[in-house]
């Protein structure tokens, strides 16, 4: 049996819990080969904002590197990220974003995105 390869594209996606009492909302971005774990995040409480569909994987990493710049991690470890997220891996792409900043995120993203297309 050959070496497991990493498809060379993927679906970016965003989801966005909102704020619960403290006013604090959570954006998760992440890749996914099927639809599979963004519906889980809805299942969870998380808002669909966007999926991007058959797009190289650096693309979810220029996203992040922009968020990351942006935003603050909503998380330090996974055990902080289980009560989201479940299991606590994925933590590292989870960033506050309050309820006003969300449209901003979501053109940053965006924004990204249609850069890495016209390269």
């Amino acid at each position: 049996m050959g070496a497991l390869t990493r498809p060379e594209t993927t679906t970016v996606y965003a989801v966005y819990w909102p704020p619960e009492g403290d006013g604090i909302g959570v954006l998760k971005v992440g890749r996914e080969k099927n639809e599979r774990r963004h519906k889980l995040w809805v299942r969870r409480g998380a808002t669909l904002l966007a999926t991007f569909a058959d797009v190289p994987i650096a693309w979810e990493r220029a996203v992040l590197e922009e968020l990351r710049g942006q935003f603050i991690r909503a998380f330090d470890s996974e055990a902080d990220a289980k009560w989201l997220l479940g299991h606590g891996y994925g933590y590292t792409e989870c960033f506050i974003v309050l309820e006003h900043q969300r449209l901003e995120a979501l053109q940053m993203i965006t924004r990204v995105i249609s850069q890495q297309v016209q390269q």
